[in-house]
């Protein structure tokens, strides 16, 4: 891409879809991103061209890493993102260093770290979205101004079931859940 030129998901873009990985690694850092504005850096997931459908993105397995973008380092999503395994590590961005979210984040036993950002090191959203942890990890993020961990903004929630968090989350208005056995 040119100088200048602005795209989403430089290694996969889901327009109102379905996508699912199973297994495998997607790096995001074979991306020049000092030249192009990223949503997503290494999986974007949008709304369908009519406004109607929100795009699912589905992790069984897998590592989603190195990704660097303005929002969601990692993984950019209008829609929702299902966590089941794997490890998603490594993004950068000016919000939500490993995953944006505008709607919902659910891990139900992935590792989400490592990943830097200015506000909301691991995970960011500016909209009422939900960020649950039933299982896993979302650890060692790093954030310039917000919430090292998660940083959430306009109502939005984060529920913990079981599983770790270690600290940094900021909430501007919004709401944290504790249940069973979570670690925060």
């Amino acid at each position: 891409k040119e100088a200048g030129t602005e795209c989403s998901g430089a290694n996969v873009y889901v327009r109102g879809g379905t996508f699912t990985m199973n297994d495998g690694v997607i790096d995001g850092s074979a991306v020049n991103s000092d030249q192009i504005t990223l949503l997503g850096g290494s999986v974007y997931g949008g709304i369908s061209n009519d406004g109607s459908t929100r795009s699912v993105i589905t992790i069984n397995g897998g590592k989603i890493i190195n990704g660097t973008a303005a929002k969601g380092g990692n993984i950019y999503s209008i829609g929702t993102v299902i966590i089941n395994g794997g490890e998603i590590t490594g993004g950068t961005a000016t919000l939500g260093g490993n995953i944006y979210s505008e709607s919902a984040v659910r891990n139900n036993g992935a590792t989400v770290t490592g990943g830097t950002a200015a506000n909301g090191g691991n995970i960011g959203t500016n909209v009422a979205a939900t960020i649950t942890l039933e299982s896993g990890s979302i650890t060692g993020g790093t954030a310039s101004n917000l919430g090292n961990n998660i940083r959430l903004h306009a109502a939005a929630t984060v529920n913990v079931a079981d599983g770790v968090i270690d600290g940094g989350i900021y909430a501007h208005s919004g709401t944290l859940n504790l249940r069973k056995t979570a670690s925060v």
